[in-house]
């Protein structure tokens, strides 16, 4: 019986953990958050984030303890962040509420309990908060009184409903906040208060000069006491702090980019305590005795990063003697950073949560090292004169000996990167492994990430001036288009990358360009139009090699960046051709270029329409290389492969008519001739919807309605076995062959393909699957030439039986036991070795490793044995100088005789 249960186990070595991967946990942008004492009185901190999380962090290091990843969209979205009897309360939802409740110290669920809202409830205002073991919901319907329904938070008993007062027209419920049992409400001139936990429920007013428009909520455990305010009129802030008795106390009022929080000692003393950025890397914190102003402590930090406008999330203040104090104040940003600050004066840790809110990315090309672009420059001179090149090559070898005895006395010191804070030699290895993983977030911050060490080299905040544009399908936050116009392979002109936003005033748009290693930003270019669509152009400038941007306008007249560039752009104008997708009305538009009076205008060369909404329109990687023309059939004949450089695939989704369920349309269009060469239709298909076009084949992934399932589409185009030659047109309609899968799990969260240097190895396509696996699948597994019964000649060529279902053994999870939650994103880039390609995912989490669909052919193992070799090398070469001497010495007796 022992026998029949025993199962193959695939494991990984211990020290092979970390060796080529990491993962970066995250928990996103704090919107709620608390200091308390776990069960062994240490300080802990409790987050509640904007991406749905509660997690808890380390006072001292700000590692994650523990964290809790609730429901995607509003169903999970966080109103409440309570902490009661060493459980930590969560209150999530929009239309069913639902309150859990978690063990402080190892984050197991210990009480859950929901309700449903009322109908008349889910679109309203709703203001929620709890004290000791109560729940309070303070629900507002227009011109009626508002009500207030109590909660017991732990199982959900309902203690109380009462209508308590009717809100003056004055006031309007988007400007009324609570906070430990105070209800605060504005209008222009100032603010009422009422105290709705005594029952009590008369209001109190209090004016001010002051046009008030938001309110922010301060954590009640910060002090029991009072209830704390910030009320800003768009250009300074001030806080009030309120007691039970409604009596109020103000603070100064300062900069909108600052905070400031009131908190009562328990000498009933109130202490304002302001947190001011200086700059975008420094931060002032202050500490100021209410009544008589009084500094308490004025301390500057100087962060490793830029940060935006900060907010005071929680604070800790413990009392000492003498009338001192010291605080732990957690400070939030608008790009996500999370930072703990002493008033001490300790920095103690510092989180870049905005990574949770990766937009876009690409993983780039360290520069090369002093002395190959010294050999570079040698083979790229093109004077003719030979003793200018002599003395060249003359000066390149003692360049190099110099070099070789610095390093031998170690005083070779680091040449390149000087302008980066941590000093660190960034160059090319020489198998290229070495790279910059730069991303963009949500809220335009910038980062290199070193792909080795995970470490984030430099990060560049942009103005708040400008955002980004918005998203142009169901998987995107928002989209922020990220070119590279030049790589590091044209030393000595440094690399440059462009990321293009718009003004936030205007709506036109902003070029922002900058180098990706050392992270000098170069040019900031604000324009006087609003971008339609922007692209490369295929051909680089002579001098400088730069690739310019192509910027189509919304009159769709043209602008080339840089100008200079312009003259590239003209003289590849008969051979270029670009294509604008209008989603909304789906329709797909092509256009030529036609050059007149000194000005490239666009003519239209064909159009496309559809049905429903675009929600996909994918092309090839333009750093694509195909190795393989063709594949080899069983009767030795050649099935050429349709690599039409031109083919773009368009998915429209529509309602179907008959059964009113959602339908995907693809359409296989040649972007320069606007000819369908081939379509599909996929019936009861929703979202999640991803597609993947590569080579000769495209993969479509969707989720089946009627099945309840997710299936995978897989297209294979060929021309026949006689290759089409440069004289005619690829427009023909190519061999189709398709086949349909099924894949085990809920739904996929992004898909790629591996993509390597020259296009020999295998690809395979990498799927990010809901429950938090990477999954590899080999395009063997997925080849819709899989016949349903298999012969002599199928296995001859190497084509497996056709069976729906997708294996997914242990051994292609790429990711092992860490998961991936909420991924957005896969990157894929190729290395100096063929047979490796490089994988970056990003989400909640980011992981980062290596892949090799056909193994490492190019590399020996890591058991290789070096020892043994060398003795057989050594053995052979003396028994060849042996062998050697002894045939001379045949040869000279045999002459002898």
């Amino acid at each position: 019986m022992f026998v029949c249960n025993c199962k193959n186990v695939f494991s990984l070595y211990e020290d092979q953990i970390g060796k080529f991967d990491w993962k970066k946990n995250l928990i996103g942008t704090v919107k709620y958050s608390l200091f308390a004492k776990d069960v062994n009185q240490q300080t802990v901190i409790f987050a509640a984030t904007e991406e749905n999380v509660v997690a808890c962090l380390c006072y001292k290091s700000g590692n994650i303890l523990w964290r809790k990843i609730l429901e995607k969209g509003n169903l999970g979205r966080i109103n409440a962040l309570h902490l009661y009897n060493k459980i930590i309360f969560a209150v999530s939802g929009t239309d069913v509420i639902l309150i859990r409740g978690w063990d402080i110290k190892y984050g197991y669920l210990i009480s859950q309990w929901s309700f449903q809202l009322h109908p008349n409830e889910v679109f309203q205002k709703i203001l929620w908060f709890c004290s000791a073991d109560k729940l309070y919901k303070l629900f507002f319907l227009p011109e009626q009184s508002p009500e207030l329904e109590t909660f017991k938070i732990s199982n959900g008993e309902k203690l109380s409903q009462k209508n308590i007062f009717s809100l003056e027209p004055v006031y309007t419920i988007d400007r009324c906040a609570v906070n430990n049992g105070i209800l605060l409400c504005l209008n222009e001139v100032g603010f009422a208060t009422m105290n709705f936990t005594n029952e009590n429920f008369i209001f109190h007013h209090v004016n001010f000069n002051y046009t008030i428009d938001k309110q922010y909520f301060v954590n009640a455990h910060t002090n029991t006491k009072i209830a704390v305010f910030t009320i800003y009129d768009g250009i300074e802030k001030f806080s009030v702090c309120i007691d039970k008795n409604l009596e109020f106390y103000k603070s100064n009022a300062i900069s909108e980019i600052g905070d400031v929080n009131i908190i009562t000692l328990s000498s009933g003393i109130h202490v304002t305590i302001t947190v001011m950025p200086i700059s975008q890397n420094i931060l002032e914190l202050k500490g100021l005795e209410q009544h008589n102003e009084r500094t308490l402590f004025l301390r500057r930090f100087v962060l490793k990063f830029p940060v935006g406008q900060v907010t005071i999330s929680a604070i800790d203040c413990v009392e000492k003697v003498a009338d001192q104090i010291i605080c732990s104040i957690l400070v939030t940003t608008t790009d996500g950073s999370v930072i703990l600050l002493k008033s001490t004066g300790e920095l103690k840790w510092m989180r870049e949560e905005a990574l949770a809110n990766v937009v876009t990315g690409e993983i780039i090309e360290l520069p090369m090292s002093d002395t190959e672009a010294e050999m570079q420059t040698e083979f790229d001179a093109k004077e003719s004169d030979v003793m200018k090149m002599f003395i060249r090559r003359i000066s390149s070898h003692i360049f190099q000996l110099q070099k070789l005895f610095l390093g031998i006395l170690g005083m070779l010191e680091k040449s390149f990167s000087t302008d980066l804070d941590n000093g660190s030699k960034l160059v090319r290895d020489y198998f290229n492994l070495h790279k910059i993983i730069l991303v963009i977030t949500k809220q335009l911050k910038v980062y290199a990430i070193d792909n080795v060490s995970k470490d984030i080299l430099w990060s560049y905040l942009i103005k708040y001036d400008f955002e980004p544009f918005p998203a142009s399908s169901t998987n995107e936050i928002v989209r922020i288009p990220l070119f590279i116009q030049r790589t590091y392979r044209h030393y000595p002109h440094p690399m440059q990358c462009t990321i293009l936003v718009k003004d936030k005033r205007t709506k036109n748009g902003v070029i922002i360009s900058f180098d990706p290693v050392t992270g000098k930003f170069e040019s900031e270019l604000k324009l006087d139009f609003k971008i339609k669509q922007a692209m490369l152009l295929p051909k680089q400038t002579i001098n400088d090699y730069l690739q310019g941007i192509m910027i189509l306008k919304e009159d769709n007249s043209i602008y080339v960046y840089p100008e200079y560039a312009k003259t590239v752009m003209l003289d590849i104008t008969p051979n270029l051709y670009v294509h604008v997708a209008e989603a909304d009305i789906c329709q797909v538009n092509g256009y030529m270029f036609n050059y007149k009076v000194n000005n490239t205008v666009l003519i239209p060369a064909w159009n496309m329409k559809c049905t429903g909404k675009i929600i996909k329109v994918c092309g090839k990687n333009p750093i694509e290389k195909v190795h393989s023309q063709g594949r080899v059939l069983s009767d030795r004949s050649v099935l050429y492969k349709y690599l039409n450089p031109n083919l773009i695939v368009v998915v429209s989704q529509s309602f179907n008519p008959e059964d009113q369920k959602s339908m995907l349309t693809l359409y296989f269009v040649d972007s320069v001739t606007g000819v369908i060469v081939n379509g599909d239709v996929r019936y009861k298909a929703s979202d999640p919807v991803h597609l993947i076009h590569s080579e000769n084949w495209v993969v479509l992934i969707y989720y089946n309605d009627k099945a309840r399932r997710t299936e995978v589409v897989t297209y294979e185009l060929y021309e026949g076995k006689t290759q089409k030659n440069s004289t005619e047109t690829k427009s023909l309609r190519p061999i189709v062959d398709s086949r349909v899968y099924v894949l085990p799990t809920s739904y996929v969260e992004a898909a790629r393909e591996t993509i390597t240097e020259k296009g020999i190895t295998s690809k395979h396509v990498l799927v990010a699957l809901s429950v938090g696996n990477i999954v590899e699948l080999p395009w063997v597994i997925l080849d819709p030439r899989r016949p349903f019964s298999s012969t002599n000649e199928i296995k001859e060529e190497g084509v497996l039986p056709y069976i729906p279902e997708i294996p997914i053994p242990t051994e292609t999870i790429i990711n092992y036991n860490q998961t991936l939650n909420r991924v957005r994103g896969i990157l894929t880039s190729p290395t100096g070795l063929e047979s490796t390609s490089f994988v970056f995912v990003y989400g909640l989490d980011l992981f980062y490793t290596r892949t090799a669909p056909s193994k490492t052919f190019d590399l020996l193992k890591e058991d290789f044995d070096y020892v043994l070799i060398i003795v057989v090398l050594v053995l052979l070469i003396m028994l060849t100088f042996i062998s050697k001497h002894l045939a001379y010495r045949r040869a000279l007796r045999q002459a002898w005789r």
